[in-house]
């Protein structure tokens, strides 16, 4: 199968994506550390995966 352009620019979003959502299955632990570690964990990977598609315009 061919690949277009646009498909080879795209930046691989994969670990941000599973730590977004790692955080966001912390976040509805009952502790509150966990929770506070679910949002850390979800704020930056989603900076992180922001950064790299800013990167890629």
């Amino acid at each position: 199968m061919k690949q277009t352009k646009t498909d080879q620019n795209m930046p691989d979003l994969t670990w941000p994506l599973v730590f977004s959502v790692a955080g966001v299955v912390l976040m509805r632990s009952q502790s509150v550390l966990v929770q506070t570690l679910g949002v850390s964990l979800t704020t930056l990977s989603l900076i992180k995966g922001l950064k790299k598609l800013a990167a890629t315009v």
